[in-house]
C-alpha cells in the first residue's frame, strides 16, 4: 500500500502535469520536475529502501534519450529525458526501459496516422502523453513500480 501511495500517485501526478505543459507549451516545467525529483529521492531512499544498482539501471534510459537528442539535433527533446530521470526515483527494476518501450508503441502508431494524413516529417509531437500512456500500460499490466 505504501508503494502505491508514495510511488504511483506522485509519478502519475507528475506525468499528468508534464502532459498538460507539453501539449500546451511544448515544454517540460523544470521547477515542477525539481519538486517531484526531490520527493522522488526521498521516496526512493527513505520509503522504498531503494538500492543504487537499480537506480543506476533506471538512469540508463534518460542517458540514452540525451544521446539520441544530441544525435537527432533536437528531434528528441531534453524534457523527455528529464521526465525519465525523475521517474527513475519512483520505479524499481528496469521500469524506465519498459515505459520507454510502451511509450514508443503508441507514438509510432500515431506517427503513422499523421504520415498517412500527409503531415510532414517535421511535425513536432509532444512525447509526454505517450510516456503517460506507457507508464499506465506498464503499471496495469503487472510491471509494478
Amino acid at each position: 500500500m505504501h508503494q502505491i501511495f508514495f510511488s504511483f500517485f506522485p509519478a502519475a501526478a507528475y506525468l499528468i502535469i508534464c502532459c498538460a505543459t507539453d501539449l500546451k507549451n511544448k515544454t517540460i516545467n523544470i521547477k515542477v520536475s525539481l519538486i517531484f525529483l526531490l520527493f522522488g529521492i526521498f521516496d526512493y531512499y527513505l520509503i522504498l529502501n531503494g538500492n543504487s544498482k537499480t537506480l543506476l539501471f533506471n538512469l540508463i534510459t534518460p542517458m540514452i534519450l540525451i544521446i539520441f537528442g544530441r544525435l537527432s539535433k533536437g528531434g528528441i527533446g531534453y524534457g523527455d529525458a528529464l521526465i525519465f530521470f525523475v521517474l527513475s526515483f519512483y520505479l524499481s527494476g528496469s521500469g524506465n526501459l519498459y515505459i520507454l518501450f510502451f511509450s514508443l508503441l503508441p507514438a509510432a502508431c500515431f506517427s503513422v496516422i499523421l504520415l498517412m494524413r500527409k503531415y510532414s516529417g517535421k511535425t513536432k509531437l509532444p512525447f509526454a502523453p505517450f510516456i503517460l500512456c506507457g507508464f499506465l500500460i506498464f503499471t496495469f499490466t503487472g510491471g509494478g513500480l
